[in-house]
């Protein structure tokens, strides 16, 4: 959503702050929701590989987990940061 608003105060200025919230949770539920279906994935590949000898792919996969724990990790710890502020 555009951050520049024709509606700035009142019912609709309120709707629009409202409208803007609901866009940015639903945005970072599809990252969160992709960043898991990425985690599971790559933890499948990895205990194939590990399963296969192959070092090198579950190295890779290895990484990739960290990667995706990482960063589920910081967005649990910025969404707590936001909560505190916004109390």
């Amino acid at each position: 959503m555009s951050s520049t608003s024709f509606f700035t105060c009142g019912v609709f200025g309120e709707a629009h702050k409202h409208a803007e919230d609901f866009y940015n949770n639903l945005l970072l539920s599809m990252a969160m929701s992709e960043c898991v279906l990425k985690l599971t994935t790559a933890e499948k590949q990895y205990k194939t590989a590990i399963l296969q000898n192959d070092n090198i792919t579950a190295e890779r996969k290895r990484l990739e987990i960290e990667a995706c724990k990482l960063s589920l990790q910081f967005t649990a710890n910025f969404l707590d940061n936001v909560d505190e502020i916004n109390k």
